[in-house]
């Protein structure tokens, strides 16, 4: 073992144990030759810090012994963390969109080592397995395992993590042959085919797209507001029935459509000149949620500024949106709320203000970009909507 040591490629802790294996292979047992074995190998540099970790004494004197050496520089190297730090690590560390189940087990084995688990280390890398392996579908099937032990848990975590790799992969796969379905289309393909059949402004009435109307700066003489003309004007066409028909919501959110599938509150966005709506004014009477309550809704697993957050896949929402409670539990990593133009219309007609919006740094996967998200009032689901799908493309397999 000629190679002095180096920092910057291997810990003192790995050295060290090497040089331990040295003194072994070459049967080097006497005190006094492992001492001046260590101080001729580790290096010119190493030893200048040495003589000065040491002083008043020096490497040469008999007191100093090589365990004492090592010792010192352990501390200087690699000093021992804190266990409470190293537990902290451990129970909030969460698997990595592009992370394999081997190196997160491996992961977790690196900082479980300065944790103080000792002989219960096994037992609590399986419990974080199954809290932080970022899957729905790998964590449904090991809580629904009978007694469940590590080499069990980590088994069956990578056995599905391949097997849905080399599907993936098999000849004739949709993946290979199809370019993945845009998501609005799974919900809305009957209105797609109706809208590329007959093209109808929403501004004037007329046979053309609404970015192309000319009375896109025109003032309405019914409601006051910019964007069309009255003959089109739906305050005038479905205000009045909507009051008809639906009480006014005594409560913050808006009451349930009577209709015979039963649904989720409603909310029509108005659109108004803001950067997060640029673009999007015709999709304007596109629902915000529309998602029925008999089926179980869609959640995908994203990074939020650097934060996992599951969010429930809406593709009937225009714009990706978070409750006020979430953001508040989220504060420290993400930025202050901006003030937001945009404004919400319930079925009933009631207006309700966002709190404001924020950008974030998104990551799925590979895919990374910095998007909007928009803060409601209450506590209900984080949504992720066509704005974020227009960017972000969905993983079906998982």
């Amino acid at each position: 073992m000629s190679r002095a040591f180096d920092g910057s490629k291997e810990s003192w802790t790995s050295y060290s144990e090497r040089l331990d294996f040295y003194f072994k292979a070459n049967k080097i047992t006497a005190a006094e030759s492992q001492k001046a074995v260590f101080i001729t190998v580790i290096g010119p540099r190493t030893y200048g810090l040495l003589k000065s970790l040491l002083q008043p004494k020096t490497p040469q004197d008999s007191t100093v012994t090589l365990d004492k050496m090592k010792d010192v520089l352990q501390k200087h190297f690699d000093p021992k963390p804190s266990p409470i730090v190293q537990r902290f690590k451990f129970h909030t560390r969460v698997r990595k969109q592009d992370e394999t189940v081997a190196t997160y087990v491996a992961e977790l084995r690196v900082i479980g080592e300065h944790c103080d688990f000792q002989d219960s280390l096994d037992a609590m890398i399986r419990d974080r397995l199954v809290c932080g392996i970022n899957s729905i579908r790998i964590q449904r099937r090991l809580l629904q395992e009978p007694d469940l032990d590590y080499d069990k848990a980590f088994q069956i975590a990578q056995a599905m993590e391949l097997a849905a790799h080399d599907v993936s992969d098999l000849p004739g796969s949709k993946s290979q042959h199809q370019t993945p379905t845009p998501v609005h289309n799974l919900q809305h393909k009957k209105e797609l085919s109706h809208r590329q059949s007959k093209v109808e402004c929403y501004r004037c009435g007329g046979d053309h797209y609404a970015t192309k109307c000319k009375f896109i700066e025109a003032d309405c003489r019914l409601c006051g507001k910019k964007g069309h003309l009255a003959r089109v004007c739906r305050s005038r066409k479905e205000k009045p029935q909507q009051q008809r028909n639906h009480p006014k919501a005594k409560t913050g959110y808006p009451p349930q459509p009577q209709q015979n599938n039963r649904q989720h509150p409603t909310h029509n966005l108005d659109h108004k000149s803001h950067p997060l709506l640029m673009g999007d004014s015709d999709q304007e009477d596109y629902p915000l949620f529309t998602l029925p309550s008999a089926g179980k809704p869609i959640v995908v697993s994203v990074s939020v500024n650097k934060v996992d957050l599951s969010m429930e896949l809406d593709t009937g929402a225009s714009l990706s949106i978070m409750s006020k409670d979430t953001y508040s539990s989220l504060s420290s990593t993400l930025p202050p709320i901006s003030p937001s133009h945009v404004i919400l219309t319930t079925y009933t007609g009631e207006k309700i203000k966002p709190v404001g919006a924020i950008d974030v740094d998104v990551r799925y996967q590979s895919q990374t970009a910095t998007l909007p998200l928009v803060i409601v009032p209450g506590n209900g689901p984080t949504l992720l909507g066509r704005n974020w799908l227009e960017v972000i493309r969905l993983d079906w397999s998982l």
